[in-house]
């Protein structure tokens, strides 16, 4: 019986999600009008920027999630945490070993999946309320405790830190030459969003956007050349965060690894309130940044606590799941909580930084499910903060797709490299900044990167403070009052040639490196030469990829030495007669999902300068074209869904999951 309910359950959801055909088609923002580059001066300018709208539909046919209050079959039970009293409390219509889960810790702002139980406290209810301490600021629990339950109860809120509002507010005072309203500075990230999936799956928030430009009172810049500079959200991000980033550090974790050079210690000395968010509890950005962070408030733990005593997962590889708290979507509880906490500091500048990983898989069809909520939350930050105020959003993804089949052509290639930006703001303030702004539309088509985000944020803080603004590199540009050139490139802007939209490398025939190829055996000599150079780096690949493993200690030879089966596909870019660029995707002999992805340069001259330093790949001699060069692996990535046992018990070793091919007897 109850089998059948949930059947009809299943169906009834299914028959309401529905699909929508149209794609954004108004006067201001267009999924095609990137075209108008191309009218431009401008040589940097790529010739795709992404799939076709035709190719997009097919690939990402339209259809809408359900609200998760139709699964959410729970409401006769809470949870309540009383922060006037200190207390957490469960109601429950039914209960068998009730329990809750709160947190977080005094110290621990950010922390990896592995680490978070030692910041979280779980108790069982007893039907008193249990005392808390005065920084827990959320909890989750269960009625019911079983093998077929997790949590399904959460609350998520900010403590009101009297103090730090107190500070910030004198700080903020003594600096300012003149009384200013307060500045918002809202930096929301929609993980995995190329502009044109944004296009393809936000029309709510698309359509709120034109309605703010076609007020009159906002105006709106949708940003159609933004180039990541990295692969990952770590990379691309921690540029906007600090002047360099690293993949991971050693030594003490419990930091904050930029300190001074940090965009949150440099807000907070001008007068700032901060907040640092996340809706995944992430292996990689926490390596890079540290576990404290000097921000005012953070959230990251919940999720970590979620992950931990629930079902909650921000993977790519999960895409069957819609990613549900309760009767809410994940990113609602820190939505929620960000509103609050400027209600909270509602006469301080602030800085919110928020990170949605709604769109963080790989069958980018999730990514839909942001829209009505973001398309809100953006109307409440600007409906209830726009007279207390100057409100300035940066709206962007951190890069685009990037798993499954999303790198195997050049236009999913391009769906990687260009995320979305959009900047918002009130007409009247940047007439403040800039009499008729017109840099900000310049710049909007134009190419810039995740550096020209962090310049920017940090004039408008000085601006804010009535502070002098330095800023010691001139290859980022301030979007607000300095034209980026036509003539920028990917090297004046330090983005990689490997992720430069303006180089896309072209397919080589089958035949060139395939012995089952039929004209294989066909090939005149520069082929063969050709032909050798791709199996010399796919030696290479595979030796450094075991060099990675088998250098470092591993419990009871977890994984095992991989070879290489065959090359699946390649491609190669001429950028000029001293850098050629290659693209190959290989498989694996031990096993028969392993597909990994690689990009690697040859060079006249090694490739080992500070730019590279954050990787242990070194350049390596090779005769290319009856010369002497050096070639030098980039990066290599899993192109596969690699995700489950074999990849959690890599990362607790300490392992790259991605090169990680366990032993079978290992992971039963």
């Amino acid at each position: 019986m109850i089998f059948l309910i949930a059947f009809i359950v299943s169906l009834t959801i299914s028959s309401l999600a529905y699909a929508s055909t149209s794609l954004s088609n108004s006067s201001y923002f267009n999924i095609d009008d990137t075209e108008q580059l191309r009218n431009l001066p401008i040589p940097a300018a790529p010739v795709i920027f992404g799939f076709s709208q035709e190719r997009g539909l097919k690939v990402f046919p339209p259809y809408k999630y359900p609200p998760c209050s139709y699964t959410y079959f729970n409401a006769l039970n809470k949870i309540h945490m009383d922060y006037k009293n200190n207390t957490v409390s469960l109601t429950c219509a039914y209960e068998k070993d009730p329990y809750i889960v709160f947190g977080p810790d005094l110290f621990t702002k950010l922390s990896l999946p592995m680490e978070a139980k030692k910041s979280l406290i779980r108790v069982k209810w007893k039907g008193e309320p249990i005392k808390i301490l005065p920084y827990h600021e959320f909890a989750i629990g269960s009625c019911v405790d079983s093998d077929y339950t997790t949590v399904n109860l959460f609350h998520l809120a900010p403590r009101y830190k009297p103090k730090t509002y107190e500070n910030t507010l004198k700080i903020a005072q003594q600096l300012r030459a003149k009384p200013k309203k307060p500045m918002l500075m809202v930096f929301l990230t929609v993980d995995s969003f190329s502009r044109r999936h944004f296009f393809r799956k936000l029309e709510s928030t698309l359509g709120f956007l034109n309605k703010l430009k076609e007020s009159g009172t906002y105006d709106v810049f949708d940003y159609k050349f933004h180039n990541i500079i990295g692969a990952d959200t770590a990379e691309n991000q921690l540029r906007v965060f600090a002047e360099k980033w690293v993949r991971e550090f050693v030594g003490d974790q419990d930091v904050d690894f930029a300190g001074k050079d940090a965009i949150w210690f440099k807000l907070k000395n001008l007068g700032f309130m901060t907040l640092y968010g996340t809706d995944a509890c992430s292996h990689n950005t926490v390596k890079s940044i540290g576990r404290r962070p000097v921000v005012d408030h953070s959230v990251n733990l919940f999720y970590c606590a979620n992950y931990i005593y629930g079902d909650y997962r921000a993977s790519k590889f999960k895409v069957s799941k819609q990613r549900c708290l309760g009767p809410e979507m994940a990113h609602h509880y820190l939505m929620e909580y960000s509103i609050n906490f400027s209600k909270q500091y509602i006469k301080a500048n602030q800085w919110v930084y928020n990170h949605m990983t709604a769109a963080h898989e790989s069958s980018g069809q999730h990514a839909q499910a942001l829209d009505d909520d973001l398309k809100e939350y953006l109307e409440k930050y600007i409906n209830q903060f726009e007279k207390t105020h100057e409100i300035v959003i940066f709206l962007n993804g951190d890069h685009g797709m990037r798993y499954g089949d999303f790198l195997s052509d050049q236009e999913s290639i391009q769906e990687h490299r260009l995320p979305a930006l959009f900047i918002i703001g009130k007409k009247e303030f940047f007439k403040k900044i800039d009499p008729d702004y017109s840099v900000l539309q310049h710049n909007s088509l134009r190419l810039t990167t995740k550096p020209d985000l962090r310049k920017t944020m940090l004039y408008l803080a000085h601006w804010q403070s009535d502070v002098k603004f330095e800023y010691e590199k001139n290859n980022f540009y301030n979007l607000l009052l300095e034209k980026v050139p036509d003539s920028r490139t990917c090297q004046d802007a330090e983005i990689p040639l490997w992720f430069c939209s303006s180089y896309l490398p072209n397919p080589i025939d089958r035949r060139i490196f395939d012995p089952a190829d039929s004209n294989y055996w066909n090939r005149n000599n520069t082929e063969k030469n050709l032909g050798h150079t791709l199996n010399f780096i796919g030696k290479i690949l595979f030796e450094e990829m075991n060099d990675s493993m088998f250098m470092k200690s591993q419990p009871d030879t977890l994984c095992t030495i991989i070879k290489l089966k065959k090359i699946e596909n390649a491609s190669m870019i001429k950028v000029d007669e001293n850098n050629i660029l290659f693209r190959i995707m290989v498989s694996v002999e031990e096993s028969t999902r392993a597909l990994l992805d690689s990009w690697i340069i040859i060079t006249s001259t090694p490739l080992n300068d500070d730019i590279m330093k954050n990787e242990n790949f070194l350049s390596q001699p090779i005769v290319f074209e009856s010369k002497k060069m050096f070639v030098r692996i980039l990066n290599i990535a899993r192109a596969d869904k690699y995700g489950g046992p074999c990849e959690m018990k890599a990362r607790k070793s300490g392992l790259n999951p991605q090169f990680c091919v366990c032993n079978d007897e290992k992971i039963r």
